[in-house]
């Protein structure tokens, strides 16, 4: 089918496209980098000095990744305004390309991402989360502009101290990683003794576009989406900007992220989030996830005392009790622990920032006023006011 407008009128709604979406990747990216940098900044320390040892050699380089991608959604828009887009059924066409993504054909991949962002941007709209033009406040528009680029997701690399559960570092290794190389880096970086080391995979990678990893489910596809979405929506508000200024605010952002992005994506499936989830473990009611957060207050209790080989014994005896109840883990461990607690809202967390932020959104009227509350949060002081206060 020919595309209803004439080639010329196509060719300009074509460049003013490519300019709103280079003006949109230009921004995130700087603001992304900029936050980055802030963490990264200041002398090597001893611990970056044992991950470079450990992991130099597999690490996922953000620049790059970027730089491969960042303008290919743009100039693939542009070609489709000027010439008839190709059309799939996206969601059988995301079902193939998560059974068989080695053999992934191209033009069905850039289908697949384009009709996802469509889906995703028309629910931000529906919800209210647009941005109004800086010189015509009348007028709103999606911003930054959804860009996701459907891929093998890099593997993570977090890393605790052995004497308390806290996210000392976390970075990214290669997407080619295998899982039988794992133990050699986690081995490498906890030989001094003093570091609980674990590597797991993760569902997406708020770089812009964001990396998400393929799922069979539209509404999975959907969901991870959109909670990196609201990472690049956030890092032009003091809450994104503080991701990496400490646990508690890393906390606050992806348990934000991950109430939103459930609520957009069931929005743009058109589903009930209740009612369709391929992550059972989050359901309250799963013995597991009881049984996951019971054994992290038993660790947090046992490394208050001082018993570190105590905490550690107990995580090894679990990971047995809890695969008999369907929840397999690789490994159980002071760094499993801290990455997974940076999500509030799932099993193993003990933050009170889960419990407030969701009775924040019981609370509020929609998702705009959720977020419009949140976005401000700079500080645990500013946090407190603003979930202890409703």
């Amino acid at each position: 089918m020919s595309a209803p407008y004439p080639r010329r009128l196509r060719q300009s709604i074509a460049a003013a496209l490519l300019a709103v979406g280079l003006l949109g990747s230009i921004a995130l990216i700087a603001a992304l980098a900029s936050a980055h940098l802030g963490r990264s900044a200041g002398a090597a320390t001893p611990l970056n000095e044992t991950i470079s040892e450990a992991a130099d050699d597999q690490r996922f380089t953000l620049l790059r990744w970027e730089l491969e991608f960042v303008f290919n959604r743009w100039l693939a828009l542009v070609g489709e305004l000027v010439y008839d887009a190709p059309s799939c059924d996206a969601p059988a066409a995301l079902e193939r390309l998560a059974t068989n993504a080695a053999n992934a054909d191209e033009r069905s991949t850039q289908c697949v991402e384009r009709a996802l962002e469509r889906a995703l941007a028309a629910a931000i709209s529906e919800a209210g989360l647009t941005t109004p033009l800086p010189l015509f406040r009348s007028q709103s528009v999606v911003w930054p502009p959804v860009d996701l680029k459907l891929q093998r997701a890099p593997r993570v690399l977090a890393i605790s101290p052995r004497s308390e559960i806290r996210l000392a570092a976390s970075v990214l290794l290669s997407p080619r990683l295998e899982r039988s190389e794992y133990a050699a880096i986690e081995a490498a970086v906890e030989a001094d003794g003093e570091w609980s080391a674990w590597i797991g995979g993760i569902g997406g990678v708020a770089t812009y576009p964001a990396l998400i990893i393929p799922r069979a489910d539209w509404y999975d596809a959907l969901r991870l989406a959109a909670h990196e979405w609201l990472h690049h929506y956030l890092i032009f508000h003091p809450l994104g900007r503080a991701y990496f200024a400490s646990d508690a605010l890393r906390t606050i952002n992806e348990t934000a992220a991950d109430i939103a992005g459930d609520e957009l994506g069931a929005l743009a499936a058109g589903v009930a989030p209740t009612e369709h989830t391929a992550l059972e473990l989050e359901l309250p009611e799963h013995p597991a996830a009881a049984a996951l957060r019971s054994l992290r207050l038993e660790v947090d209790a046992l490394l208050a005392a001082g018993q570190v080989a105590n905490a550690e014994a107990r995580m090894a005896e679990a990971q047995a009790n809890l695969a008999a109840l369907g929840a397999r883990y690789r490994r159980i461990n002071q760094a499993f622990f801290a990455f997974r607690g940076g999500y509030a809202d799932q099993p193993g967390a003990t933050s009170p920032y889960g419990p407030l932020l969701q009775e924040l959104r019981r609370r509020s009227r929609s998702l705009a006023e959720f977020v419009a509350a949140i976005r401000p949060i700079n500080s645990t002081a500013t946090a407190d006011a603003v979930l202890g206060g409703r």
